[in-house]
């Protein structure tokens, strides 16, 4: 049974709530709809599950980028489109949601700086991977390339 719309809290989460989540989630690890029930269903299984993959899991990195990872996540955004997820498995303890707010903070303020007359070129993307990179937005996005050739 779903919890109806009306009886479920948006917004912010109180350390009271993340507590209690954690809680739960000891008891009935991955279980989001046990969870979800056992907090009083104050959120959904979908909220408990976002809040703890993006937020509360212990394994997460909350340090902020580094370069070396801001490098690499932004080349591979060029590659792999929006695909969070995928990009996000290749940093061990980076979610998908940091990977996400990074680009697109980015993109916001490479349009922005575009918008001002401003060339918004990309820097040189030196990765520990040895890949680099000089072009400007328009033609990485004409250009991305394909997972086939990076392969070879």
């Amino acid at each position: 049974m779903k919890n109806s719309v009306k009886s479920l809290a948006k917004g912010h989460w109180k350390q009271k709530d993340d507590v209690k989540l954690l809680c739960c989630y000891k008891k009935y690890p991955n279980q989001w709809q046990l969870i979800s029930e056992s907090m009083g269903k104050k959120r959904s299984a979908k909220q408990s599950r976002e809040r703890y993959m993006n937020h509360l899991n212990p394994q997460i990195n909350h340090s902020p980028l580094t370069l070396a990872e801001r490098t690499d996540i932004w080349l591979l955004y060029f590659w792999f489109g929006n695909s969070w997820a995928s990009i996000a498995s290749l940093f061990p303890g980076r979610t998908s949601l940091q990977v996400k707010n990074y680009c697109m903070s980015r993109s916001r303020s490479l349009k922005t700086r575009e918008a001002f007359g401003e060339k918004a070129f990309l820097p040189y993307l030196d990765s520990p991977t040895g890949l680099s990179v000089s072009c400007n937005q328009k033609d990485a996005n004409a250009d991305r390339m394909s997972i086939a050739f990076l392969l070879n």
